[in-house]
């Protein structure tokens, strides 16, 4: 289940990795076949609009605090309004689309949504920003931790 970092990541690896996801820890080996079938449920049009909806909810919060930029090809520009924002996310959550990398503030900060995966990736050095991200994604039920390894 592990997934390539963004090319403007792979630079930096010494970042702590956390993750914004649907369950509270990684699904044991054995229930392969029972995550698959998560996958598959929340890649529909109505879950994954759903989901696409609380991750909206999450960025338009964290912006309360800290600037958002999306990584448009080599460059970045300021987060997208919501509607667009939803529609983005919901055509990389469903791989329709290719990955989505957000830069917060003016730091090395990144969110990493890959096309195809149902969670984000935060890669930061920045443990206060750690901390908020986490309050705001519990907020909009979704779970966070460090991925170890």
């Amino acid at each position: 289940m592990a997934k390539r970092k963004a090319e403007s990541l792979e630079s930096d690896p010494a970042l702590p990795c956390y993750l914004i996801d649907l369950l509270p820890r990684r699904a044991p080996e054995e229930r392969a076949a029972q995550y698959s079938a998560l996958e598959g449920y929340f890649r529909r049009k109505k879950e994954s609009k759903g989901l696409a909806r609380r991750l909206v909810r999450l960025f338009m919060k964290l912006h309360c605090y800290e600037e958002l930029f999306l990584r448009v090809g080599i460059g970045w520009k300021r987060c997208p309004p919501p509607e667009q924002l939803e529609k983005g996310l919901r055509a990389c959550l469903t791989g329709e689309s290719a990955a989505m990398e957000f830069g917060i503030g003016r730091g090395k900060t990144r969110l990493l949504l890959e096309s195809g995966d149902l969670y984000l990736s935060l890669y930061t050095a920045d443990r206060a920003c750690a901390e908020l991200v986490s309050q705001l994604a519990w907020s909009e039920g979704l779970f966070f931790r460090r991925l170890d390894g």
